[in-house]
């Protein structure tokens, strides 16, 4: 009696651990997914990269959400330069994008192309002096196109998200991205620390996409079909998709393009951490006072010193403080000096950037274009010496500026949502022991039951047998 009932307390807590037992060590076990790792070239944990991120996505997710950051403006009439290809705007997942009204575009923007901004006496400038924002291209990362082909974009009502374009068009863009233009030929191994600091910011690129499109995936029958006979809605938002599991299965089986993930927020992180006194002196004005002031205290509460950090919890073989420093490139023994590889990168971002042209689904190519220009951006603002930032960042356009936030966003979205896809992962690989620690309590609560009454009868029988007398 007491062994079958320790055996249920053993079932039940199985059963328990099981159902709450969503840790790390349970996603290592199971996923093969292990967020005490370090980042590979940096001194930075995956959970490091998570805590700073719960405190950050939420504040940036608001942010982008104002008029300021949510109105971009691309160029989606430009022809790929490199081979045919066809528009693919016509299938099931609807990859057209929905432009701006002409009142949804800020009128301090319609009336010049520049921006001013107000410094507030920074890097000896004088206070109150009044710099001009610089519309023109002085980026040779990214392409500059004509402003014929130029549209605003509000991005709220164009979700990254699943739209059905997974030809052969969208394989060969990833595959020209690899092999023509990355460093020995792809091979990781092969590289120096500046040759693999340039290919994972890709792959963090490729992960961060496959992320969104693994998260929203199929749209939820109750907004394709709704019971009250209402037509859809025009616009999908993130919260009426479902995942996409055996994607993400398959993501999970390659944690080496998930932690590259990382690293490319990592970087982007460092980038906006390193020009946050610029940023902060920035006016980002709409012609709406008070949401522009809404949208300032935003950003002063994203880069505030104690939540914008990202914590370095394994120390560097050879100096502790290099984290996360772009002083480490162009340290190893490249056998190009800084000037030409920064040179060579540059040459192979701008023929990616253009590569972002023969995107076949327009909402795919935009938002490509836009996480390619914010990660030009960021590349700038790293390998620019702190010397020369104030310089660097007096050039930074307004669109720009956007394409730099909200590429950070998106990035922190997709660790968020890897966090959400890991849970559900891990739930439906232990589904089987949860159902057998429920069968297993079942049977032993059933058994100990059939024994209480067996007893039970036993001994009534027993009691009711008459009694036989004893011989004198």
């Amino acid at each position: 009696m007491k062994s079958l009932f320790i055996i249920g307390l053993l079932f039940l807590v199985v059963l328990i651990e099981s159902t709450l037992g969503l840790t790390s060590t349970m996603h290592k076990h199971f996923l093969n997914w292990d967020a005490a790792k370090t980042i590979e070239d940096t001194n930075i944990t995956l959970s490091a990269v998570n805590h700073a991120n719960a405190q950050v996505y939420p504040v940036i997710k608001e942010m982008v959400a104002t008029k300021f950051f949510r109105t971009f403006k691309v160029d989606l009439e430009s022809e790929c330069p490199f081979w045919a290809m066809e528009r693919l705007c016509g299938v099931e997942g609807g990859c057209s994008v929905c432009k701006c009204d002409e009142k949804e575009v800020p009128i301090p923007w319609k009336i010049t192309t520049t921006h001013h901004i107000n410094r507030q006496g920074l890097f000896g400038r004088a206070a109150g002096k009044r710099l001009k924002w610089n519309d023109k291209n002085a980026n040779s990362w990214f392409p500059s196109p004509p402003e014929s082909h130029m549209t605003y974009v509000n991005l709220l009502n164009n979700p990254e998200a699943n739209t059905g374009y997974s030809s052969k068009e969208a394989s060969r863009i990833w595959m020209a991205i690899y092999t023509e233009n990355c460093f020995q030929g792809g091979d990781v191994n092969a590289m120096c620390f500046e040759e693999r600091f340039f290919y994972r910011l890709l792959s963090g690129l490729h992960s961060t996409i496959t992320t969104k499109i693994a998260t929203y995936h199929f749209k939820k029958s109750e907004f394709t079909n709704p019971l009250d006979g209402s037509p859809p809605p025009q616009v999908f938002t993130y919260d009426m998709w479902d995942p996409n599991m055996n994607m993400f299965n398959f993501m999970i089986s390659f944690p080496e393009r998930l932690q590259n993930m990382y690293f490319l927020y990592s970087t982007t992180f460092r980038a906006i951490q390193k020009a946050r006194d610029f940023l902060l002196d920035y006016d980002y004005s709409t012609g709406n006072a008070t949401e522009d002031q809404a949208t300032k205290h935003m950003l002063t509460n994203l880069l505030a010193n104690d939540k914008f950090q990202l914590n370095v919890t394994v120390p560097h073989e050879d100096d502790s403080s290099c984290c996360y420093d772009e002083s480490c490139l162009f340290a190893s023994s490249c056998d190009a000096d800084k000037v030409n590889f920064v040179a060579q990168m540059q040459e192979h971002f701008y023929n990616i950037s253009r590569l972002m042209d023969c995107v076949g689904c327009e909402k795919c190519r935009m938002w490509a274009k836009l996480q390619m220009l914010g990660l030009s951006v960021s590349l700038r603002l790293l390998l620019t010496e702190r010397s020369s930032l104030s310089t660097v960042t007096s050039q930074l356009t307004r669109n720009e500026l956007i394409a730099l936030f909200n590429s950070f966003k998106q990035q922190a979205q997709s660790i968020d949502d890897l966090q959400r896809l890991l849970d559900m992962a891990y739930r439906r690989r232990i589904s089987h022991y949860i159902a057998f620690g429920y069968f297993g309590f079942i049977v032993v609560v059933v058994l100990w039951l059939l024994y209480a009454v067996c007893t039970k009868l036993y001994r009534r029988r027993f009691s009711r047998r008459p009694k036989k007398k004893k011989r004198d």
